[in-house]
């Protein structure tokens, strides 16, 4: 390397002095060109030095390491100092990305690909931005639990808020993110920069929270160091809902109501259902006392218009009907108790 250097192609195209003199474009170079070698224990080793038209190995050349490459000496000296992107590793990321040693955070091992503009995967190999969906259609699975009924808005009983747990499972091969369970802040900052399943709902979402993002690579899919595996994404997200309702009130105090949260899919989504207790225990623990469930508890169906082909406009969509009831015991005590005494007192 040093010889080629010193040839035809680098060195001898470096010309000190003035641009109009005339002659031998080395005849008044007098600095050498010291080529320095790696040194594991710190500092810098000199290896060969270069001076007119003479090439010196230097007392370091047969003990320096080199930063890649394999064992060359005996000694030992030159060892390959093996990382994430060389050895077997090597290119694994091209033609489309470039290997990364460092990582921006622990979802990330070392040996990330940072992928070219509009590619995308852990290998980059898939040309598609990431916050695009991964196909046309996307299946995906979805689980709603209701975990807290707020009761009716106390100035305006046209309103209810509930709380609806709801989880997506679906899979991309582009997400890069290693396999963990990822929590609140980190769970959404990592969903911002991919795609996930976008759910409509027909109330106003006051807030989300409790948001858990689950990763699973499907490593029986990888056929080489380079193929893009399945990765199975999990999220779960807490949804607080307020809404619209009409009431009927003429059965008071023993009036039950039937309240429905409408969920529309985006348009690139074919939703299925996992039938799972909609109203778990701990919820039903903790469920407003005023507005008990009735018999018929609360039920998800999923809709298919049977015009529709995958990727229409609400294609499938979801309702969340939920039937209460009104605890009359608190009615009576609230309302009807205090005007007996009333009547009684004003009679006395």
């Amino acid at each position: 390397l040093m010889e080629q250097m010193w040839g035809d192609s680098i060195v001898e195209s470096v010309v000190l002095g003035s641009s109009g003199r005339s002659g031998a474009p080395w005849a008044e170079v007098t600095s050498p060109l010291v080529a320095l070698g790696f040194n594991p224990g710190g500092g810098d080793v000199p290896v060969f030095r270069v001076e007119r038209d003479e090439l010196t190995e230097l007392p370091g050349w047969n003990t320096y390491h080199l930063p890649g490459g394999t064992a060359t000496m005996a000694s030992g000296a030159g060892d390959f100092a093996m990382n994430a992107c060389n050895g077997d590793r090597s290119g694994h990321c091209e033609p489309y990305g470039t290997c990364q040693l460092e990582t921006p955070g622990p979802w990330l091992s070392p040996g990330w690909c940072q992928c070219d503009q509009g590619r995308s995967g852990k290998h980059c190999r898939i040309a598609s931005e990431p916050g695009e969906p991964p196909q046309d259609v996307v299946p995906v699975n979805v689980t709603v639990q209701l975990i807290r009924f707020g009761g009716f808005d106390t100035d305006d009983a046209d309103f209810f808020t509930m709380d609806i747990r709801v989880g997506a499972e679906w899979v991309d091969k582009r997400f890069p993110m290693r396999d963990d369970v990822y929590l609140e802040s980190v769970a959404q900052d990592l969903l911002d920069q991919t795609w996930e399943p976008w759910l409509r709902f027909s109330g106003t979402v006051d807030k989300i929270e409790d948001v858990e993002l689950t990763v699973v690579t499907d490593n029986s899919t990888e056929a080489s160091l380079h193929d893009e595996q399945e990765v199975a994404l999990s999220v779960w997200k807490t949804y607080t809902i307020t809404q619209k309702v009409i009431l009927d009130f003429r059965r008071f105090p023993f009036d039950q109501h039937k309240l429905e949260i409408h969920v529309d899919p985006a348009l690139w989504l074919d939703v299925s259902y996992t039938p799972q207790p909609v109203v778990p225990d701990l919820a039903l623990e903790v469920w407003n006392h005023q507005w008990p469930l009735t018999a018929d508890g609360a039920v998800i169906e999923v809709h298919r218009d049977p015009d529709a082909t995958p990727g229409d406009t609400l294609y499938s969509t979801l309702t969340v009907t939920v039937n209460v009831f009104r605890a009359y015991q608190l009615a009576f005590v609230r309302l009807f108790v205090p005007s007996v005494i009333l009547v009684v007192v004003s009679w006395a």
